[in-house]
């Protein structure tokens, strides 16, 4: 089964403990090191919000 998880800035733009929990998430969720998450910038660059397909099935190192 294919989830999406997503993490959006609690404020205007996203924090490295942001960035980190997102990424604990999706790994914990079986996410290879290769998967690459779609993100949202504004005009200045700064990243508002990050998601990613996880295929459920998939090993954690990407094999499946």
């Amino acid at each position: 089964m294919t989830q999406t998880i997503k993490h959006a800035a609690a404020d205007k733009f996203m924090t490295l403990d942001e960035i980190e929990s997102f990424c604990r998430q999706v790994r914990a969720a079986g996410a290879a090191g290769t998967a690459s998450p779609k993100a949202r910038i504004t005009f200045g660059g700064q990243l508002r919000s990050m998601e990613i397909s996880v295929d459920g099935g998939a090993s954690k190192d990407g094999a499946q």
